[in-house]
This record gives structure tokens, C-alpha cells and sequence, in this order.
């Protein structure tokens, strides 16, 4: 058997209501639509002609599963667009809690930092406990020779001004002991020869020969001085200038060894220099890893922002779709109220029982106490009398319907509220003693 479907809801309906009451009249099925079903038609044609079809199917239907299938359909129209079932077969109303009775949306989108922070927690680490920067410490000079060049200094500086003595002269000694001895030979020779001459006998010839060697001798030695003088000023000059060299050769050692130690100091501080920029290097490599970290994990904050506000985004949307099916269904539940109070107001209750609320005719009819509702789990025998068809006080419609439009979700004190609201209509006259009595009863308290 085929079964009605209904489209998806449009802003503008396919039907009006004029050709759903026509198609209904022609399938004989008016008389089958609850005043819920009509009320809904009304405001949506095209719910109440999905309707109608799922009615067409439920009375051809040939077996009880079929009759089911189409009841869930018209159910399913029904909770959809107006909030209410019709039972097993779609003639009776029960209003459903307005769904959802609160507004639930999943949680928003945390950020307990990026992807990237244990790292840049690393880095900023690394980068407090870096240091700073040592080297060791650069060479020393220390001298070897400063005191060998203080001693010749001091000997140059302090070199006696040449004299020559000839007492004090070795070597004018030796000469004077060899021209000694060679003129005192001299002389005996000279002697010996005279007195060969002259017979043995002394002669001033003899002595004035050998006064001749011994003199000569002597103008030798006389005549060594100046040789001796200059050979001992040449080496008075030759130990100046043995100082002089001396003092030479250890200043070049001395230059030799700074020059060394210059090499070393020059070599130290481009080592220094290259450590430095080594460690420079590393630091700054910390830092430009840290800036990238937190670059990162900036971009995935800024990423989680433009989540959250597409969060926010949507869920006020929600929360506005949340808001406008609350006000659809409050409307469509107003709706059937203010039919179903138009109808009593001439006698017809069968909207109010449609809502679940039964009217038994007060005791003492003609009193003026009017058609009240009867509590939950009583029964129309209960409230006895017949219909008069005088509706009820305007004060106990008002509780009334202020009870019916409470959201089922609510977490207030509604029998607190309204057992106070029912006491001061009663006091001021608004509501009779009979009427607050089965208001009381109706609520539960």
C-alpha cells in the first residue's frame, strides 16, 4: 500500500486551507480530524493534507500493521508541526512537553595551549640556564731574561773609564823580567868581554859598555809601553763591546720570546672570538627556535579563536532556532487554548477535552460557578450535575491557562505559586470557593 509522504515545509504553503476542508469533505474524512488536526490545518495546510493521506491509508488499509504504519505517519506530522499526538488512531490530542525542554548545546572548545608549548617551555629553559659566556684565561708573559739584562746593563752602565798602569799590567811584568834579565846578560857579556881585552883589569870602557846594554834593554822595555797600553785598551774596548754583544743576543732572545708569546695571545683571542660567536650562535639559534614555537603556537591560538567565535556563531543559532521552535510550539499550544476557550464560551468543550480537561457541571446549577476542570484521575460522574453551558469565570481561566502554559521544564515551585495566585483570586473575590477548591485539586495541592 502506498503511504503519504510529506515534503519538506516551505515558507509558502502548496495549499490553502479552503482546499484542504474541499479534499477532506470529498474523502469523507472531515468528520475523522480531531479540532487539533483542524487547528493545525488551519495555520499549515500542508501538514493537515499530509494528514488527510495518512488517514486515506489508515481507512483502506487492509491489516492492523498497515493502520499502524499510517498512524505513525499522521504522528509523525503531528509531533513535528504542532507538538501533540492523536493517539492510537488519531482522534484524541495529547499535548507534548515542549521539546527540548532545555537547551543543550556541546561544550565549547577549550585551548590549554599549543601543540608546540612543552617545546617553547624547553627553549625558555634552555635560554635562562644558558650562562654566560666563559673563556679561559689568555697567556701570560714572564720574562727570561730580565735579569741577565739587568746585569749587563748594569755592568755597561757601570764599566769603569780606561786607565793603564803598567805596575798592574801582567804583561809589562813579563816583559819587564824578560828586558830585565836580557840586559843583566847583556851586561855581563858585555863585562866579560872588556875585561878579556883589557887583561882581566876593570876598565871604564868595560863600564860603559855594559851601562850601554843595560840601558838599551831598558829603552827596550820603555818602548813596549805604548803597545801595552793599546793592546790593554783594546781589550778594555773588547770586553765593552763582548757586554754590548751580550746584551744584543739576549734582547733578541727576549724578542723572540715576545714574539712567541704575541703569536699565542693573537691565536688565544681568535679562539675566543670564534667561541664567542660559537656560543652566540647557539643562543641565538634558541631564540629564533623559541620565536618559531611560539609563532606556531600562536597560529593554532588564533586558529582556536576563530573556532570559538564560529562556536559562538553557531551555537546562537541554535540557541535562536532553540527560541523560535519554543515560540512556535507556545503559539500552536496558545492556539488550541484560545479555540478551545472560544468553544466553551458557547458551550462546546470538546476543545478543552481535547486538551486533556474535563468539564463536569458544578453542583447547583445556575449558580454561577460555571464548567471548572475536572483534577487529574477524576471522572466527569464525579463533579456531577448536567452541562448548564455557562463557562467559567474569567479568574479561573486566567490560573488556568497560566498552568497550562507552564514549560514542562521548568524547576520552580509551581504548586507554591499557584496555591498563593488561587488564595488571592479567591480573596479578592475573582474566583468562587468551588472553583479554587478543584484548581487546587487539578494542580496537586
Amino acid at each position: 500500500m502506498a503511504m503519504a509522504t510529506l515534503s519538506t515545509p516551505s515558507t509558502r504553503s502548496q495549499y490553502t486551507y479552503d482546499q484542504f476542508i474541499q479534499q477532506a469533505q470529498r474523502d469523507g474524512l472531515l468528520s475523522e480530524f480531531s479540532d487539533a488536526d483542524l487547528a493545525l490545518a488551519q495555520r499549515n495546510p500542508d501538514a493537515g493534507m499530509s494528514i488527510l493521506s495518512y488517514k486515506r491509508d489508515y481507512r483502506d488499509a487492509a491489516t492492523d500493521a498497515d493502520r499502524e504504519l499510517a498512524n505513525l505517519g499522521a504522528e509523525g506530522v503531528r509531533r513535528s508541526y504542532g507538538s501533540y499526538t492523536g493517539g492510537n488512531d488519531g482522534s484524541q490530542y495529547y499535548l507534548e512537553p515542549l521539546s527540548p525542554n532545555m537547551f543543550e548545546y556541546a561544550d565549547a572548545p577549550s585551548f590549554s595551549g599549543g601543540s608546540h608549548s612543552d617545546t617553547v617551555e624547553d627553549l625558555y629553559g634552555q635560554m635562562l640556564d644558558y650562562g654566560d659566556f666563559e673563556y679561559g684565561p689568555a697567556p701570560e708573559y714572564t720574562s727570561r731574561w730580565d735579569g741577565t739584562m739587568v746585569d749587563l746593563v748594569g755592568q755597561i752602565l757601570n764599566n769603569p773609564e780606561f786607565s793603564y798602569d803598567p805596575a798592574t799590567d801582567q804583561l809589562y811584568q813579563n816583559y819587564k823580567q824578560q828586558y830585565t834579565r836580557e840586559g843583566q846578560r847583556a851586561t855581563a857579556d858585555a863585562l866579560g868581554i872588556a875585561a878579556a881585552a883589557s887583561g882581566g883589569l876593570p876598565s871604564s870602557y868595560a863600564q860603559t859598555a855594559a851601562n850601554q846594554q843595560a840601558n838599551y834593554y831598558a829603552a827596550q822595555l820603555t818602548d813596549m809601553i805604548p803597545q801595552l797600553y793599546q793592546l790593554a785598551y783594546d781589550r778594555y774596548l773588547n770586553d765593552y763591546n763582548m757586554m754590548i754583544s751580550d746584551l744584543g743576543v739576549v734582547q733578541g732572545m727576549e724578542e723572540s720570546d715576545r714574539d712567541l708569546y704575541l703569536t699565542d695571545l693573537n691565536q688565544y683571542n681568535t679562539d675566543r672570538e670564534f667561541a664567542y660567536g660559537n656560543w652566540l650562535d647557539r643562543y641565538n639559534m634558541l631564540a629564533n627556535n623559541l620565536q618559531t614555537g611560539q609563532n606556531l603556537d600562536a597560529d593554532e591560538f588564533d586558529r582556536y579563536l576563530a573556532e570559538l567565535q564560529q562556536y559562538n556563531t553557531d551555537r546562537d543559532f541554535a540557541y535562536g532556532q532553540f527560541l523560535d521552535e519554543i515560540n512556535d510550539q507556545t503559539a500552536d499550544f496558545e492556539t488550541l487554548v484560545g479555540m478551545a476557550e472560544l468553544g466553551a464560551q458557547y458551550g462546546d468543550y470538546r476543545g478543552l477535552e481535547n486538551l486533556g480537561i474535563q468539564l463536569p457541571q458544578a453542583s447547583g446549577a445556575g449558580s454561577g460557578s460555571g464548567y471548572l476542570p475536572a483534577p487529574a484521575g477524576e471522572d466527569e460522574a464525579d463533579g456531577g450535575g448536567d452541562e448548564s453551558g455557562d463557562s467559567i469565570s474569567p479568574g479561573a481561566m486566567s490560573i488556568l491557562n497560566s498552568y497550562l502554559h507552564i514549560n514542562p521544564g521548568t524547576n520552580s515551585n509551581v504548586a507554591s505559586v499557584f496555591g498563593t495566585r488561587i488564595t488571592n483570586a479567591l480573596s479578592a473575590g475573582q474566583i468562587t470557593q468551588e472553583e479554587a477548591d478543584y484548581l487546587r485539586k487539578m494542580i496537586g495541592i
